[in-house]
């Protein structure tokens, strides 16, 4: 069954300063997509508002189900730096399922499942603000997946990582996205872009530039603007 995230005419702006301008695209479910563009491109803000967590300017998000609009659509988001609340892991875990009246047994196997998915069986009784970085996102990450939701928006989730934990969590998005979610991300980073993504939309000072597969986008930017990022990162 495919889920379709329709971006009708997104524009954005705080005071004067224009955040999105007038973006329209359409998002179907499949292997994970990537938002890619440098720092301050708009990323963060635009995967907000297709989350519902901000409202546009003007335009529209709509999420439609085999060609009928719904609302049913189920949706969490993962941030850079995830907020653990002060108790153990599986607690933070087990809060989730109450928070939405999942009192029973299932829980138990909700919360099994989750932490065999982030290879955190061991870390069940850890307090979570004690834990590094990388395992707090894979908690995130975990915590983001207990229900199973649909779709899943990172919002650049190894932003703050080393190598061995930025690949440890683009595992776990693998593990997401061949389990059925639909995974977006946001990254500035064109090589975590090419062994995650399968489709790029690629944002530049708030306007969407391109959306094509990752491989055509890498091989063959249409515009001067993906080309010079793409450049421009191999530099770095």
């Amino acid at each position: 069954m495919n889920i379709v995230l329709k971006i009708r005419e997104v524009n954005y702006k705080v005071d004067n300063k224009i955040i999105l301008k007038n973006i329209s695209s359409e998002i179907i479910s499949g292997p994970p997509k990537i938002i890619l563009g440098p720092n301050g491109a708009g990323k963060t803000i635009l995967m907000k508002i297709c989350h519902g967590l901000i409202k546009p300017s003007s335009g529209s998000v709509i999420w439609t189900k085999s060609n009928q609009k719904t609302n049913t659509i189920q949706h969490t988001m993962v941030f850079q730096r995830p907020i653990m609340l002060r108790r153990s892991v599986i607690k933070n875990l087990l809060f989730v399922l109450a928070s939405r009246g999942i009192k029973n047994k299932k829980k138990y196997k909700l919360v099994d499942d989750a932490l065999n998915l982030v290879n955190m069986t061991d870390h069940a009784k850890f307090p979570a603000r004690s834990l590094s970085q990388g395992e707090q996102q894979k908690l995130a990450l975990a915590r983001a997946w207990l229900l199973k939701p649909q779709v899943l928006f990172l919002d650049e989730p190894t932003a703050n990582l080393d190598p061995k934990a930025t690949e440890t969590v683009e595992n776990i998005v693998r593990k997401i996205s061949n389990n059925g979610t639909l995974v977006l991300m946001t990254t500035h980073n064109i090589a975590q872009a090419k062994r995650i993504g399968s489709e790029i939309l690629f944002l530049y000072n708030g306007e969407l530039k391109e959306k094509t597969n990752c491989n055509v986008f890498f091989s063959n930017p249409r515009t001067k603007e993906a080309k010079d990022f793409i450049e421009k990162e191999k530099i770095q």
